[in-house]
């Protein structure tokens, strides 16, 4: 039904620029703008030799920039960075109100700042900056830690921002480095599992991985389904297919498996059975950067059956996600849960991480312009619109973690956390439309985030977007240096800055060459991405896993529970500590408080006012003490609920 309202209405309210392109003659702009096609060597398109031959999707305007905005954004990037070196360097990432250090691994690092900020640095032709970040991630990067890493954010953040700095500047170590982890990976017990589906969490040193939980039982969504971009990319260019093969026979699978939905993807999944456990579907939190990847794979190899998967879930996003405000002004796509007996049950609110889906089904409809692109064209216009009016809903015109779509007046998660889905989307329609509405959008983003974000120490996030008077959030997140200020420096910039036509961005902004241009302009490097029977393992099956592979496990399960016994106990300290440090400082307020009062008395004696007798001296201590104590319960109940979640 959706589908429908969406065509009848398209072409009253999409951009004039767009109806520009529409109206274009395909096969004129094919004769004049498409490349030389490369020389085939063996096989076909996908297969390892000749790239996606793209009909023009963008302009012949190739846009104009805005110095003036771009040097503004350059200017918060110098100021982050410049915090993160001067009070962080070389933790994970900063805390600019305390003006300290936050690791993911504390004690250990993964720089992921400065391996996340390096390609932004680049772009921004900050060259010293640059310099500086790539020399302390040559020289103290360590790949060998004896702590379980996160492998989805290890390779979006730390596999995609070397690979995308080796992209841009050609440092061969860079790419060494990569490689590097990526071994980890497959060497490790990454795709050890019954399915082949990916585990999350693996010790660099012992090449364990487990789940989240510490067992080696669920799977999830986008967590496997987000390694595809970087590891393709790593074969091609190491000419190694074992990165490719790992990762994207995890998609065969998916595809294999039954499902409720042609085109909608179950948020988490067992490891060991190819089996569903539960029914939650979304673009949100778990499931979003593998339907993005789905498209960008395609954009990136040529290879089709990826591109028409991605068109069954574009179309069933569109017909059985997408919901609709009552006064039909917002569309958004909430978190939906689907019962045989009840059908689907959708949400009222959307995540700020569905914002993403405008600039994802805009560029997949101008990419692939055959049967209900125009539907999907303007379904992406309408949820970036929606999204940038969740933003001006605000009195800090930013926008928290969740919305509620159905009334974007109304406040639902407040939580600013720096993130980069909207402006990316805003980045694609300017790309895509040239229409002036998506980076006045952009600058008003630019200027509320300086306003409220902008410390002495840095850019921090906010506590809530509806309540000013809240203190911030002291985290200045990497993706803040990699995503959010690169994308609005990019929506200020001419077309020709990191072209669409060159270049896929990995869900962490990390810009990767396209199959026949930059790194991998020569065909003869790619490596050929197996069809059907050329898998490493069947298809649609499982299998037991080897004997040294189960005890391995076993030992890392011990490991990881003792790993995360520890983190506990340390938490519950720092919690107990920060409890502590909190009463004394209340204690010593109030004692202020007190003395101040007593002076204040004595001043009006001397004066010949009088000062409070005994019962209002009492009625103050009462006060002072029920202060005391509600400050006590509510820090020792914090405390005591993060013991019992963690350590039980």
């Amino acid at each position: 039904m959706i589908s429908l309202i969406l065509a009848s209405i398209y072409y009253a309210t999409v951009p004039w620029k767009v109806l520009w392109k529409l109206q274009e003659d395909a096969e004129t702009l094919r004769h004049r703008h498409s490349p030389t096609p490369l020389a085939t060597v063996n096989n076909v398109v996908g297969s390892g030799t000749q790239p996606l031959m793209l009909d023009p999707f963008l302009g012949r305007d190739r846009g104009h920039e805005d110095r003036d905005k771009m040097e503004f954004v350059k200017k918060m990037m110098m100021h982050a960075w410049d915090s993160y070196t001067t009070y962080a360097s070389p933790a994970d990432e900063l805390h600019p109100i305390a003006r300290k250090p936050k690791n993911w691994y504390d004690p250990h690092t993964l720089l992921s700042t400065p391996i996340d900020a390096l390609d932004t640095l680049f772009i921004m032709n900050l060259t010293s900056r640059y310099t500086a970040a790539k020399s302390l991630v040559l020289s103290s990067l360590n790949l060998n830690l004896n702590t379980s890493i996160n492998v989805f954010e290890t390779t979006i953040r730390i596999l995609g921002g070397l690979l995308s700095a080796y992209e841009l500047e050609g440092d061969e170590r860079l790419l060494e480095r990569a490689t590097e982890l990526g071994r980890k990976f497959v060497n490790g017990g990454v795709f050890e599992t019954r399915t082949g589906f990916a585990l999350n969490y693996l010790n660099l040193a012992s090449g364990v991985a487990l789940d989240s939980g510490g067992s080696a039982m669920t799977a999830n969504l986008a967590e496997m389904g987000t390694l595809q971009l970087e590891m393709q990319y790593l074969s091609d260019l190491t000419g190694d297919g074992v990165f490719a093969q790992k990762a994207l026979f995890i998609y065969e699978q998916l595809h294999a498996m039954n499902r409720t939905f042609k085109g909608l993807y179950p948020s988490d999944y067992a490891a060991d059975n190819l089996e569903v456990t539960s029914e939650k579907y979304g673009i949100g939190a778990g499931a979003d950067s593998f339907y993005e990847y789905l498209l960008k794979i395609w954009l990136a190899t040529g290879e089709e059956r990826y591109r028409d998967w991605y068109i069954d879930a574009a179309n069933d996003i569109a017909n059985h996600l997408v919901n609709v405000s009552e006064d039909g002004a917002n569309y958004f796509v909430p978190d939906t849960y689907y019962w045989q007996s009840v059908g689907l049950n959708p949400g009222t609110h959307f995540h700020h991480l569905t914002c993403f889906a405008g600039g994802m089904l805009s560029l997949g409809a101008l990419t692939h312009r055959h049967a209900n692109w125009t539907v999907h064209l303007d379904l992406g216009r309408r949820i970036t619109d929606t999204c940038v009016r969740a933003y001006i809903s605000t009195p800090t015109g930013l926008a928290g973690e969740t919305s509620v779509g159905t009334n974007l007046t109304r406040p639902g998660d407040g939580n600013y956390a720096q993130r980069p889905e909207l402006v990316e989307s805003l980045f694609y329609m300017w790309r895509l439309t040239h229409d002036p509405y998506w980076r006045e959008a952009g600058w008003k983003i630019v200027q509320s985030i300086e306003k409220w974000c902008r410390g002495e120490g840095g850019y921090h996030g906010l506590k809530s977007v509806w309540y000013t008077e809240l203190e911030p959030n002291d985290t200045q997140e990497s993706f803040f240096l990699a995503e959010t200020l690169k994308y609005l420096y990019l929506l200020f910039a001419s077309d020709d800055l990191i072209p669409l036509e060159k270049y896929v961005f990995n869900t962490e902004a990390h810009p990767l060459s396209v199959r026949g241009h930059g790194k991998r302009s020569d065909p003869s490097r790619w490596v050929r991405i197996p069809k059907d029977g050329e898998w490493y393992r069947p298809v649609g099956e499982v299998r037991d896993l080897t004997e040294e592979w189960v005890l391995r496990r076993e030992r890392g399960v011990n490991e990881r529970r003792a790993e995360l016994q520890e983190r506990s106990r340390k938490e519950a300290e720092e919690i107990q500590r920060r409890f502590e440090e909190g009463r004394k400082e209340e204690e010593q307020r109030l004692e202020e408080i007190e003395r101040e009062r007593r002076m204040k008395e004595r001043e009006e004696r001397v004066r010949g006012v009088g000062g409070g007798g005994g019962r209002e001296e009492d009625e103050r201590k009462k006060e002072r003490d029920r202060i005391m104590k509600e400050r006590e319960d509510r820090m020792r109940g914090v405390y005591e609920k993060k013991v019992a979640a963690e350590g039980g």
